[in-house]
C-alpha cells in the first residue's frame, strides 16, 4: 500500500467522482432533451387537437349551409312544379273543351 500515496488516492478519488458526474450529468441532459422531446410532442398534439377541432367547426359550418341551399331549391322546385302542373291542368281543361267544340260542330255538321 506504499506504492497509493495520499496524492494519488485523492487523484484517483477525484477522477471516480469526476467519471461519475460525467455519467450523472450526460444522464440529466438526456432526460432533458427527452423531456424538451415529450414538450415538443405535446404541442404538436395540442395543434393537431385544435386543427381537429376547428375541421369539425368548418365542416358544421359547411353542412348547415348545403342543408339551408339545398332546403331553398326544393322549395323553388316544388313551387316550379307546382305551377306546371297547374298549367298542364289548364291546357288539358282547354283542351276538353276544344275537343268538345270540335265534336259538336262535326256532330252538327252530320246531322245537316
Amino acid at each position: 500500500m506504499e506504492f497509493l500515496s495520499p496524492i494519488a488516492l485523492i487523484l484517483l478519488f477525484s477522477l471516480a467522482l469526476l467519471i461519475v458526474g460525467w455519467f450523472l450529468l450526460s444522464r440529466l441532459e438526456a432526460l432533458l432533451r427527452d423531456e424538451k422531446e415529450d414538450q415538443s410532442l405535446l404541442i404538436m398534439q395540442q395543434h393537431i387537437d385544435q386543427l381537429r377541432v376547428q375541421l369539425s367547426h368548418a365542416l358544421d359550418n359547411n353542412t348547415q349551409l348545403i342543408q339551408q341551399q339545398l332546403g331553398q331549391v326544393l322549395g323553388n322546385v316544388n313551387e316550379r312544379l307546382k305551377e306546371n302542373v297547374e298549367i298542364l291542368q289548364k291546357t288539358q281543361q282547354s283542351l276538353g273543351e276544344r275537343l268538345d267544340n270540335a265534336a259538336r260542330v262535326v256532330g252538327n255538321v252530320q246531322k245537316a
